[in-house]
């Protein structure tokens, strides 16, 4: 074993790992060059040289050296070459040595003068003297039917990254390039040692497995404008600095594709090869949301001599503050950037008439800068929102109509919308945006659009549907830290629209909310939380039909008939808070497989109802509403475990889940009632209410299984 950490034979391997990772590199490379082309067929590793491209027509025959190769190992592939045929042979390699460098300057120009076609006669006066030129150092005469190419090691990676996005952008692929590249690395790497290939397949599959990545976009931030303004730089940045060409392209691709985080990688890369990308990097930082590093860069800028961009810093510090919520400076440096040139992009107008609006000061230029905004060409429907904030209704429907058209995802705008319809008397138009509003977006945590949806329903007449909304309107009321009220306290909610005034009513007692609706009065726990406020049993009561109905004529004189053949399975899901239980007799109606059989006024006295209802009192009536649910749309799963069973209940569109039981006496009259009955029954009831819901199901529903 050698000692020497250094020696020849403990850096070999190192080498040799270096040697084959710039050799895949290379290949990789070669791969995305070709692999468009209708005549490609495959990338071969090490099956006559270190790897070949495979055209129809012809071969493409590569040797890699990862290190400035001597003229003797030159000399030496060279020999190895078969002239004639249709096999194209090229030798790669980072660095040359200066003959070698010489030889294929002079190649180069050769080529270009076959390309300028010139006569026959001086194309071969030219080539004999660049045989002569080759013969005088030493090399052999091969060297003029081989192609020398110069690939440096530290670029290769950002040059594969500019082929992979190329490709991907011409094939409408939304692909993460650096996962696709690694993939390939290992691809390669694999078929390499055994003497294998790829194709165009193998890059499909690898691109369909390698999605984007989901960068942190500030969409509204982004600045068209500067956006082209860097775009143009960066081309002129790539046409005078060829040897960073391909990072640059890379740099831009990001940027087209609005990947800011890839970008500003890179871009802090370029950073370190040239100078004056300062202003792109604080660009890129302002879009990802990074405004102190943003502001930083900014204060540098203006700190310095390069004047030419004290514009943009300007303007960027203005976006810096707005997004900070300071206003009065946003102001401040918006107008800064605007002396300096003397124009008014759509940029600062949209900028600056936000900033004049959020600080109140000079309304009516603000509203002259956003219509000079929609002059200019707006499709950003935050123009048309804002603009429609300082007009009068009518005006204002329009501009958000027109805002919903660009943008059919613009929340904010929905909701005004909704809130100007519902103003001036519209109800239904209003029901309809405020419907599109929580259907699109999901957002019923929306206190104050839901009171206007319950509002709109009530007026239209639609109280069955109020009543949903009130419930979920009321549950995120109470939640909302803007609603704090005392103990006794009572508060009021008026809405006042051109032909009315709707009022809600709250009072807070201890830990109760009571709301006084036009719908009528309903409570519900401040500190509401379903797991603690419903209580759910498993067990078996009487079957009030078959005692009624399927008895004997001898059992019902004699009374002899077995007390366990009259039981059936049943769940109980007591509630104590009113929310909870009404939402779930909603959820219950709209799912479209529950079918109503029977409702009536019963008396607490019974054992039926005591077992089931055991917190009320002998003689209180109990309002029951009886429904039935066919066995092809419903399926009940029990899970047994060795001291609890898990139940899940899984409807024709959604699954929901029970809860967890110990396997007590309860669960034991369950088990020994299904064996023996055709029906069990889902039972809710609410306390406050005294009203109780029998979901009838058919035992064949249920299925049970021992884990």
């Amino acid at each position: 074993m050698c000692n020497n950490y250094y020696s020849n034979v403990n850096e070999g391997g190192a080498a040799a790992s270096r040697g084959f990772e710039y050799q895949d590199l290379c290949a990789i490379r070669y791969f995305f060059d070709y692999v468009d082309e209708e005549n490609f067929e495959s990338l071969t590793l090490e099956q006559i040289n270190d790897f070949s491209i495979l055209l129809k027509t012809k071969e493409l025959s590569f040797q890699v050296k990862n290190y400035k190769v001597q003229k003797k190992e030159i000399n030496k592939i060279l020999s190895s070459i078969k002239e004639g045929g249709n096999i194209c042979h090229y030798i790669i390699a980072p660095i040359w040595n200066t003959d070698m460098a010489n030889i294929i300057q002079k190649k180069k120009e050769y080529y270009n003068a076959y390309l300028a076609r010139r006569k026959n006669n001086q194309i071969r006066q030219i080539q004999k003297q660049l045989e002569d030129i080759i013969n005088k150092k030493g090399y052999s005469s091969k060297a003029i039917i081989c192609n020398f190419e110069t690939i440096n090691k530290e670029e290769q990676e950002e040059a594969i990254l500019y082929r992979i996005c190329r490709w991907s952008k011409k094939h409408r692929y939304e692909i993460d390039e650096d996962l696709v590249l690694s993939q390939l690395v290992k691809v390669v790497q694999k078929k390499r040692g055994q003497r294998g290939s790829i194709d165009y397949n193998t890059l499909k599959y690898i691109a369909q497995n390698s999605k984007v990545k989901i960068n942190q976009i500030n969409t509204q931030n982004t600045m068209s404008y500067y956006k082209e303004e860097v775009l143009a730089s960066l081309n002129i940045l790539s046409n005078e600095k060829i040897r960073l060409r391909d990072l640059v392209d890379l740099i831009i691709i990001y940027i087209e594709e609005d990947r800011y985080t890839n970008a500003l990688n890179k871009l802090k890369e370029l950073a370190n090869e040239t100078q004056g990308t300062d202003i792109y990097i604080a660009w890129l930082l302002l879009q990802l949301g990074e405004y102190e590093k943003a502001k930083k860069i900014c204060d540098d800028i203006l700190k310095s001599d390069v004047k030419e961009v004290y514009e943009a810093a300007y303007f960027y510090k203005g976006i810096i503050n707005y997004h900070r919520k300071n206003y009065i400076k946003a102001c401040k440096y918006i107008h800064k950037s605007i002396k300096l040139n003397n124009q008014i992009t759509y940029e600062k107008a949209s900028y600056l008439a936000k900033s004049e609006i959020r600080c109140h000061k000079s309304l009516e230029e603000a509203k002259g800068l956003l219509k000079r905004c929609i002059e200019i060409g707006s499709n950003d429907s935050e123009i048309y929102y804002e603009l429609a904030c300082l007009s009068k209704p009518h005006k204002a429907i329009e501009l958000l109509k027109k805002a919903l058209d660009y943008n059919g995802n613009d929340y904010k705008s929905r909701f005004l919308l909704a809130e100007y319809y519902r103003a001036m008397g519209k109800d239904w138009l209003a029901y309809k945006e405020y419907k599109i509003y929580f259907s699109e977006f999901n957002n019923l945590k929306d206190w104050r659009a839901l009171q206007g949806m319950v509002y709109c329903l009530i007026n239209i007449g639609n109280k069955e549907e109020a009543e949903f909304y009130i419930l979920e309107f009321i549950n995120n009321f109470v939640k909302s830290t803007e609603n704090k009220i005392k103990d006794h306290e009572t508060g009021v909610l008026m809405d006042l629209t051109w032909n009315g005034i709707n009022l809600l009513i709250y009072t807070k007692e201890n830990n109760q909310y009571r709301f006084c609706s036009p719908l009528g009065e309903y409570c519900i726990h401040a500190r509401n939380n379903s797991s603690m406020k419903t209580k759910d049993r498993i067990g078996a009561v009487p079957d009030e039909f078959f005692l009624r109905y399927e008895l004997t004529k001898d059992e019902m004189l004699g009374s002899v008939f077995n007390i366990d053949k009259v039981m059936k399975p049943m769940f109980i899901a007591n509630y104590d808070d009113d929310f909870l239980f009404l939402r779930r007799k909603h959820q219950l109606m709209k799912n479209g497989i529950i079918h109503f059989n029977c409702e009536g006024t019963r008396k607490i006295g019974d054992c039926f109802l005591e077992k089931i209802c055991y917190m009320l009192k002998k003689g209180d009536e109990l309002h029951y509403q009886e429904y039935f649910v066919w066995a092809k749309d419903i399926d009940i799963v029990m899970y047994e475990y060795s001291n609890v069973v898990r139940v899940e209940v899984i409807y024709k569109d959604y699954m929901e889940q029970l809860s967890t039981f110990l396997k007590g006496e309860g669960y034991f009259e369950f088990r020994k009632a299904l064996e023996k009955s055709k029906w069990l029954s889902w039972y809710f009831f609410s306390i406050n209410r005294k009203e109780l819901i029998d979901l009838c199901i058919p035992v064949e529903s249920v299925t049970i299984k021992c884990c």
